[in-house]
C-alpha cells in the first residue's frame, strides 16, 4: 500500500503496509501502532506525543522515518515523550534534510540506523539512550538544542569510512552536551563540537572510543570547550584529536 493520512482520521480495521504510508495531522498511538501491519515504510510528518507510553518498533512494523521537512521553522517529524522499543528487522530512520526530523524527551531502547547521508535529527529536552544510535549516512549528525544531556546505559556508533564525517553538534541556539556516564560514544570519522554558528560546549562523563582503523573523532567544540571527566581510548588504530 502507498498513500497518506491526514487530518483529524481514524483507522477502524488494521492497515496492511508493504510500501510507503504518510502519517500526517493528529498522530496518537493507538492510530499509529494497534491498525498497522506490514514490512513497508510509514513517513511521519507530523508530531507523535507518546503521552508516556512505549512505541515497539518490530518485524510487524516496518520502518518509521521521520519526516521533519527542510525548514527549521517548521516543526514536524517528531516524537515526544515517551519510550522507543526497536527490535527485530524494525527501525526508526529520518529523511535527507538539514532538519530531518526530532526526538524530544524520548528514552530509545535497542538499535535506530539513520541510513540516509546528510540525515540531521534534533534531540531536545534530554535522551535516554539504552539502546545504540548507529549513524550510517555520511554527513549525517545528532543536532542537539541547548543545553542537552544524553543519560543511560547505551552507545552512539559513528559508522562510516567514506564521504563526509558524521557530527555530534549544537543547532539552532548555543549549548553544552553532556555525556553521561553510562553513554560511550564510538567509531570514528565523525567530528564533535563543528562549526555550526551555534558554539558548543562538551562534558564527557562517559566512554569516547576511538576504533576505527585509520580514522578520528575530532573534538573540536568550535568557540566552546571540552570537560573529559570520563575515559578516551584509541584502539585498532582510531586516533582522538582533542581540541
Amino acid at each position: 500500500m502507498d498513500g497518506s493520512l491526514d487530518g483529524g482520521w481514524a483507522v477502524q480495521a488494521q492497515i496492511t503496509n508493504s510500501g510507503v504510508l504518510n502519517l500526517a495531522g493528529e498522530v496518537t498511538l493507538p492510530k499509529i501502532e494497534n491498525p498497522l501491519n506490514g514490512t513497508g515504510t510509514v513517513l511521519l510528518s507530523s508530531i507523535l506525543d507518546l503521552e508516556g507510553e512505549t512505541l515497539d518498533v518490530n518485524d510487524s512494523f516496518g520502518e518509521l522515518v521521520l519526516d521533519g521537512g527542510f525548514s527549521v521553522n517548521t516543526i514536524r517529524g517528531g516524537i515526544t515523550n515517551g519510550t522507543l522499543n526497536i527490535t527485530g528487522s524494525g527501525n526508526v530512520n529520518a529523511i535527507v534534510a538539514v532538519y530531518s526530523g526530532y526526538l524530544e524527551n524520548v528514552t530509545v531502547e535497542g538499535e535506530m540506523r539513520l541510513t540516509n547521508p546528510g540525515t540531521w535529527l534534533h534531540i531536545d529536552n534530554g535522551l535516554t539512550l539504552n539502546g545504540t544510535i548507529r549513524l550510517q549516512g555520511a554527513g549525517g549528525a545528532l543536532a542537539f538544542v541547548g543545553d542537552e544531556t544524553i543519560n543511560g546505559s547505551g552507545s552512539i556508533i559513528f559508522d562510516t569510512t567514506e564521504g563526509n564525517r558524521t557530527d555530534l553538534l549544537t543547532f539552532k541556539e548555543a549549548g553544552t552536551v553532556t555525556i553521561g556516564s553510562g553513554i560511550t560514544l564510538e567509531g570514528g570519522r565523525a567530528t564533535f563540537g563543528r562549526n555550526t554558528g551555534f558554539p558548543m560546549s562538551l562534558v564527557n562523563q562517559g566512554t569516547i572510543r576511538a576504533n576505527v582503523a585509520d580514522e578520528s573523532i575530532i573534538i573540536e567544540v568550535a568557540n566552546g570547550s571540552f570537560d573529559n571527566q570520563g575515559t578516551l581510548e584509541e584502539l585498532n588504530g582510531g586516533t582522538i584529536v582533542l581540541p
